[in-house]
């Protein structure tokens, strides 16, 4: 490769100092060796400075970063100060306990110079806690209309790991400091949506995301934090309802059962003043989503919550698998 520009990796770390290590040995690996590795630190209360001192020491590319106390708690703040510290021409955000390949850099870098695109998404597998593969990614991701409307539909799965962004497309953009949940799907949508001509996709396994991260009911629907649950449907409830006037109704169609999918799990968790809030926006947002269906759904879950039957009831009237 003749052109070697500088890369940012990114990562927000939290109390993982008993995984951490792992990841930064995958950064240590990588056959591109033109990067910069920024750690910001979101108010760790374990050994992770140690940690973290062993590595800057090891090698200058590592540099440690606490969170300004000025900033708000959590991984959003930590990454976007990571990134105006950063000085890469590419950016790569990443978790603090997931691990790259050792040729990730280098194939996502090669893929995205060869395309002269600007954001280029690789292929994900999913590990359990002594790295045995627990699910691959189950399909390529392959356009259907464009990248903005492929995602927001999810069409197609692209998230931070997985993606290796030019400087240009994310200067424009922020994590939503105030999510606690969506943040990442909030965040992609929106630079997808103005540079949906940018997007070329290297359908090739590269990173690995640990299980324990990666399941949505298990992390949080059968939770109390109904803050996380609301902020997964508003985010998607904003898409609805800014979607372009040319958007092709199978995307929007798509969307609504996107969102409906996630509905199901208030459903099946039985907090009914979330599952009736979000019923009702959603219907205010969506024509088709007519009383008929609405007052259905409301019933089945007034059955669900009593009996616990009438979930697969919900997923045929609302065409969510």
């Amino acid at each position: 490769m003749t052109n070697t520009p500088l890369v940012s990796i990114i990562i927000p770390t939290y109390n993982r100092a008993h995984l951490i290590g792992e990841t930064l040995d995958s950064v240590l690996a990588q056959t591109y060796t033109n990067w910069e590795c920024i750690v910001v630190d979101d108010g760790s209360n374990d050994n992770t400075a140690e940690v973290m001192a062993a590595y800057c020491t090891k090698d200058a590319r590592f540099q440690y970063y606490h969170r300004p106390k000025e900033r708000m708690p959590g991984g959003n703040a930590a990454r976007n100060y990571g990134f105006e510290v950063s000085k890469g021409e590419y950016v790569q955000w990443f978790d603090s306990d997931d691990v790259m390949c050792e040729n990730v850099l280098k194939l996502q870098l090669e893929h995205v110079l060869k395309s002269k695109q600007k954001i280029s998404v690789c292929l994900y597998t999913v590990y359990n806690a002594n790295f045995n593969v627990i699910q691959k990614q189950d399909k390529p991701n392959i356009l259907r209309d464009n990248a903005y409307y492929d995602f927001i539909s999810a069409y197609i799965k692209v998230n931070l790991q997985t993606t290796l962004w030019h400087r240009s497309v994310v200067s424009g953009f922020k994590l939503n400091e105030d999510l606690k949940k969506s943040q990442e799907y909030d965040f992609i949508q929106r630079v997808f949506k103005n540079n949906y001509k940018d997007v070329t996709f290297n359908n090739i396994p590269l990173i690995k995301i640990r299980a324990h991260d990666y399941s949505i009911t298990g992390s949080f629907f059968s939770g109390t934090d109904d803050k996380k649950i609301a902020d997964s449907l508003n985010v998607k409830l904003a898409v609805l309802r800014d979607l372009p006037s040319d958007c092709p109704t199978e995307v929007k169609q798509d969307l609504v059962r996107f969102y409906l999918r996630v509905l199901y799990n208030v459903f099946k968790f039985k907090k009914t003043r979330l599952f009736y809030r979000y019923l009702l926006l959603l219907k205010s947002e969506v024509k088709g989503f007519n009383y008929i269906t609405q007052f259905k759904l409301l019933g089945v879950y007034c059955i669900y919550f009593f009996t616990n039957k009438g979930s697969q009831y919900y997923k045929r009237l609302t065409g969510i698998t």
